[in-house]
């Protein structure tokens, strides 16, 4: 196995200069293009094109009134206002979605499952604190970031961890072997690299505490009789 330092920055590199394809259609982008298109509409249209949207809050990010502390799409759109997002998107339409490429498609799937991953933090804090429901779903979705990246930045690493996944492998174990590095730790400073600022959220949602699973694991039923649930969970 490659040294994991040296897997990190080789596969840094490579990830930092793939850009995403940009899933919005012709319709979508010609509404964001429009001179009367107001705000919420460009945020509407933004949910539905991850690309695009992390392109958006990447430059909201670096707003200096903001100071790294975007705390979702919405805020980032009100940030930075209609002119600004519509620059992004002429900046970034050479790069379209193509669903005849398997690539892509692969990374439309990586995507696919980060929604999945934020709609399960959405319907959590439904029935707690909902003041930072925006931003944590922002968190689970960029847990992501560089699985999207995985089929297009190294096709054939990613075409043989997919083949061994179906097989029964742990995707986990065959990302560390055949990259050099944790997926985990590799994501992490890609995020850093795209100008996502280290917040202690998203630091330990990348990088959780070891103790955590098997707290987890010791509400597990292993008997006949069911172990008492703390209050929030037996809804779910």
């Amino acid at each position: 196995m490659v040294n994991n330092k040296q897997g990190l920055e080789v596969w840094r590199q490579s990830f930092a200069k793939v850009r995403l394809p940009l899933l919005s259609n012709a319709e979508t982008r010609e509404l964001i293009r429009s001179p009367e298109v107001s705000l919420q509409e460009i945020h509407h249209a933004l949910l539905s094109d991850l690309s695009l949207s992390i392109e958006v809050i990447q430059v909201a990010e670096q707003v200096p009134r903001i100071a790294g502390e975007v705390q979702g799409l919405q805020h980032a759109v009100n940030a930075l206002g209609v002119g600004r997002i519509q620059r992004i998107l002429a900046e970034r339409e050479s790069v379209l979605f193509d669903p005849t490429q398997p690539r892509h498609q692969a990374c439309l799937q990586a995507m696919a499952t980060s929604h999945f991953a934020a709609e399960l933090v959405r319907a959590w804090q439904a029935h707690g604190d909902r003041t930072q429901t925006e931003f944590l779903a922002w968190v689970a979705l960029l847990q992501g970031f560089a699985r999207w990246k995985l089929p297009l930045a190294a096709p054939a690493q990613y075409e043989e961890i997919d083949r061994r996944v179906r097989e029964g492998e742990r995707r986990s174990v065959l990302e560390q072997t055949l990259l050099g590095c944790p997926m985990s730790t590799l994501n992490a400073v890609l995020l850093q690299d795209a100008g996502v600022p280290t917040d202690a959220l998203l630091t330990h949602a990348v990088l959780p505490d070891g103790r955590m699973l098997s707290k987890a694991a010791s509400l597990a039923w292993g008997g006949v009789i069911a172990p008492q649930l703390p209050l929030p969970l037996p809804p779910w």
